[in-house]
C-alpha cells in the first residue's frame, strides 16, 4: 500500500547535547516508508564547534537531511518554529527524537486524516505531575494561556504533528511559541490528542531553574500581554468605580450628617472613573484586535545551512546540481526542432 502522505518533514532541535546517530538513521528509514518524499530538518541552536562538526558528519550519512545553524542560542520553542518555517513537507512532525518517538510515528500520522494538529503523549502525561513543580506548571500555563487567549496543553507532548498550513501560520506569529502548545488556537486547524502507551517513561523533564527561566522569557514574548493586562486593569477600574458609587449612595441613604456637596462630588468622581476606565478598555481592545490582525513576522536568524548529498528520489527530480538533482545523463535531450508551439 503506497504512503498516504505525499511529503513529510521531521523537525529536530539540537543543542550541545549529542544527537544519537542510530536514532537519526532509524528515523530516516522510518519516514522513508511513511511518505513519498521525506526530509529531516535539524535546527542547531547555538551549538559549539565540536557539535557543529559532528552534525556535519552525520548529515553526510543521512539522506534528505538539512541542518540550519543559528548564530545565537534561542529558546527551544523558538528554534522549533524556525525549523517549521524551513520545512517543506505537507506535514511537519516535531520530535526530540527518541527511539520510542520514532516507533510511534506511524500511529501519529494515522491520526492526522481528519485533523490539522495531533499531539501524541503517554497516558499519564495529562496529569501534569504532582508536587510543587506540577502545581506551579499548571498555574503558569493557566495564566499565560489566558494572557495569550488560548487553551494550553500542559505538559506539552514532545511528539507533535502539524499540517503545513498550521505550521506556516504559527511560524509567522510573534506569539507562536505559546500558540504551538495549544490544540485549539484557531477553528481552521482542528486538533486532537492521542495517548500512546509506548511513550510512557520517555519524557525528559527540565529542572525547576531552567523551567522558571524559560517561563519568564516566554511571558515576555507574548506579543499581546501588555495590551491584555491593560484591558484587565481597565475592567478592574470600572468595577472599582461601581463599588465606589454604590458606597456613596449607601452613605447618602444611611447617614444624615454628611457634609453638603460630599455626595455629589464623590458620585461624580465615581462616574468619571467608570466612564474613563470603560473608554480605556474599549480603546485597548480595539488596539489588541488590530495588533492580532497585522502582527509582524517573527525574525528567523539562520546563518548557515548544511545539506545532505544523499537523496532517495534523485531520478524523480528534473534539475541537476552539485548536491542534488537527477544525473545529467538521465535527463531528456530537447533539440530546437522539438520545441512546442508555446516554446517557439
Amino acid at each position: 500500500m503506497p504512503p498516504r502522505i505525499a511529503t513529510l518533514s521531521c523537525v529536530i532541535v539540537v543543542t550541545d547535547d549529542p544527537l544519537p546517530a542510530h536514532v537519526v538513521l532509524a528515523l530516516s528509514r522510518q519516514i522513508g516508508g511513511l511518505a513519498h518524499h521525506a526530509e529531516i530538518v535539524v535546527v542547531a541552536d547555538g551549538v559549539g564547534a565540536d557539535a557543529a562538526r559532528e552534525l556535519t558528519a552525520l548529515t553526510a550519512r543521512v539522506p534528505d537531511m538539512t541542518v540550519h545553524f543559528l548564530a545565537d542560542a534561542v529558546e527551544r520553542d523558538v528554534a522549533t518554529l524556525i525549523g517549521m518555517d524551513r520545512a517543506l513537507g505537507d506535514w511537519v512532525v516535531v520530535m526530540t527524537p527518541t527511539e520510542a518517538e520514532v516507533a510511534c510515528l506511524p500511529a501519529l500520522l494515522a491520526a492526522t486524516e481528519d485533523h490539522q494538529l495531533v499531539f501524541a503523549a503517554a497516558p499519564a502525561d495529562g496529569a501534569g505531575g504532582g508536587g510543587l513543580y506540577g502545581m506551579l506548571g499548571r498555574l503558569f500555563f493557566a495564566v499565560s494561556g489566558r494572557l495569550a487567549g488560548v487553551s494550553v496543553e500542559w505538559p506539552t507532548p514532545r511528539l507533535r504533528a502539524y499540517s503545513r498550513g498550521a505550521a506556516r501560520w504559527l511560524a509567522n506569529r510573534l506569539d507562536g511559541p505559546m500558540l504551538m502548545r495549544s490544540l485549539a488556537f484557531r477553528g481552521a486547524f482542528p486538533g486532537r490528542r492521542i495517548e500512546l502507551p509506548s511513550l510512557a517513561g520517555d519524557a525528559r523533564p527540565d529542572g525547576l531553574r531552567a523551567s522558571v527561566t524559560r517561563a519568564v522569557r516566554q511571558l515576555s514574548r507574548i506579543g499581546t500581554v501588555a495590551l491584555r493586562v491593560a484591558v484587565w486593569l481597565a475592567v478592574a477600574g470600572v468595577a472599582a468605580g461601581v463599588v465606589a458609587l454604590a458606597y456613596t449612595v449607601l452613605i447618602w441613604l444611611t447617614h444624615s450628617g454628611v457634609q453638603p456637596g460630599w455626595t455629589t462630588l464623590a458620585g461624580l468622581l465615581s462616574v468619571m472613573m467608570i466612564v474613563f476606565s470603560a473608554l480605556f478598555a474599549l480603546l485597548t481592545g480595539c488596539i489588541l484586535a488590530l495588533y492580532a490582525s497585522i502582527q509582524p513576522r517573527a525574525r528567523m536568524p539562520v546563518v548557515r545551512e548544511v545539506h545532505s548529498g544523499l537523496r532517495r528520489l534523485d531520478r524523480s527530480l528534473d534539475v541537476t546540481g552539485g548536491d542534488f538533482g537527477a544525473p545529467a545523463d538521465v535527463l531528456p535531450v530537447i533539440r530546437p526542432g522539438d520545441a512546442t508551439g508555446a516554446m517557439r
